[in-house]
């Protein structure tokens, strides 16, 4: 008779860190733990049969993000079975994929069979298992594993018994600047970015702490680069052990900031200068929020054929002109400016914003943040002509402007990036992209809102990935 083991998946209570790891507020968590027993104990004789002793257990899932991980977790004796060590598991739905019991000399001797292999119709549930992790608590995951005895590894589903187990090692970093009142230094929010064998591994925004990050091991190098809008970058390239002498228990990673020079004593009203290319942007304090007063203007400027789409993005920063000057601002498409090839992976920071192509420090304005400024909590939205420009030399549509606001909104029309002739509406109506979109439309892609100005009232347009638009960017 095959030995037969089920494992539930249990909560055994909150995990409490010190310090911030990632993106902060930090993401609530659980340790959880695997607990099996044995469910059927008899031989073919009829007697007991006794289970030869675990001492590990390897598994691999996937994240509510999509990555793939595994554990490896020691083995004790509970009850009248086994418990695993503590595993912290943040909240969201994971996916388990494999999961190995191995004895003290790391030979497999339980599997849980993956649907598909020989195995698997002698378990009621094979792998993958889904299963969620939540506030309040774990939903509970039977897992069943055979005992794999002369078995080979392909009869389970597996190509074969191992696990390529990826080392990561912790270190701490804190960010600080000049507090020009006192002269001291200060806890400051900033922007991390680690890249280490060909990839970005770390791409996170910081809060004023000190944060715990977790990095992979053994790489040959790591470039740290860390930004904050105003300030030069800090960028070192560190080796795995200068990271680990800023492990916990030993001091972090103090990295002071220094003044660009530029935006050092920037105040709501003043012109501010993007770091990354000396161009200088008017701002405006307006309904609680900081605006630009003129469009988005980074990045190389390109051909229509080469801008980027979700088919062709090649993750620089490229922008449309009405003609050579640019007075118009950049015109970009949504990919372009989120600079994602993947709408759904255009990601939110720690405060809900989405920075694209905007400057650090600045973001792409939601819907919602162009509806309180422009009076209109749902439907058509007013307020236009206190927002647009009043400059005779600037197009204004029909209604003319105010600007009372001193947003300065100017009708530049849009590209229409499919149309034989794509230059549209310029001096009818503005076209400028929200941060917004919904997931799928009628034909099972993604639609992108954006604010069209012209008239007494806006309207909330919804375009698929067809035209190129501008962008204000807001600050933080």
């Amino acid at each position: 008779m095959t030995i037969m083991k089920h494992l539930a998946l249990l909560l055994l209570g909150f995990a409490v860190i010190g310090c911030n790891r990632g993106i902060t507020p930090e993401a609530p968590a659980q340790n959880v733990s695997f607990t099996f027993t044995q469910t059927s104990s008899e031989g073919i004789s009829g007697r007991s049969q006794e289970l030869e002793e675990p001492a590990h257990v390897r598994l691999s899932l996937t994240t509510p993000e999509g990555d793939q991980v595994s554990h490896t977790l020691t083995v004790s004796t509970f009850s009248n079975g086994y418990v695993t060590s503590l595993l912290t598991l943040s909240i969201g739905d994971y996916q388990l994929n494999e999961f190995l019991v191995e004895n003290a000399d790391n030979q497999v001797i339980y599997a849980a069979p993956i649907t598909g292999s020989d195995k698997a119709n002698l378990v009621n549930q094979p792998l993958p298992l889904s299963f969620t992790v939540s506030e309040d608590g774990v939903e509970a995951v039977a897992v069943e594993v055979l005992a794999v005895g002369d078995a080979t590894a392909d009869a389970f589903g597996y190509a074969v018994f191992t696990f390529n187990v990826v080392h990561t090692f912790d270190f701490q970093v804190a960010v600080f600047i000049e507090n020009q009142s006192t002269g001291l230094p200060e806890l400051t929010a900033s922007h991390l970015e680690i890249a280490a064998g060909g990839r970005t591994r770390v791409a996170i925004n910081l809060d004023a702490s000190t944060h715990l990050i977790e990095m992979t091991d053994s790489l040959p190098d790591y470039q740290v680069t860390i930004s904050k809008g105003g300030y030069l970058p800090f960028e070192q390239t560190f080796t795995a052990n200068e990271l680990k002498a800023y492990a916990p228990g030993n001091g972090p990673l103090v990295v002071v900031l220094a003044s660009d020079g530029m935006n050092g004593s920037w105040q709501p009203g003043d012109a501010w200068t993007d770091p990354r290319d000396g161009q200088t942007y008017g701002t405006v304090e307006y309904r609680g929020m900081v605006w630009m007063t003129e469009n988005l203007n980074y990045g190389a400027l390109v051909g229509i054929e080469d801008i980027d789409d979700k088919e062709g993005f090649d993750g620089i920063a490229e922008k449309l002109c009405w003609d050579a000057d640019c007075i118009e601002g950049g015109y970009y498409t949504w990919y372009e400016l989120m600079q994602t090839g993947d709408y759904q992976d255009s990601q939110e920071d720690s405060v809900g914003t989405r920075q694209g192509l905007c400057p650090p420090g600045w973001h792409i304005p939601t819907e919602l943040e162009w509806r309180v400024i422009t009076k209109g909590p749902i439907g058509a939205m007013g307020n236009i002509p206190n927002l647009i420009d009043i400059n005779p030399n600037q197009p204004l549509g029909i209604e003319g402007g105010t600007n009372s606001s001193g947003l300065s909104l100017r009708l530049y029309g849009y590209f229409g990036i499919t149309r034989d002739e794509p230059r549209r509406n310029y001096g009818d109506s503005g076209s400028i992209w929200t941060a917004s979109f919904e997931k799928f439309s009628v034909f099972q892609e993604p639609v992108f809102h954006y604010m069209n100005i012209g008239g007494p009232n806006a309207t909330l347009g919804f375009v698929g990935d067809v035209a190129a638009l501008n962008c204000r960017c807001v600050k933080n």
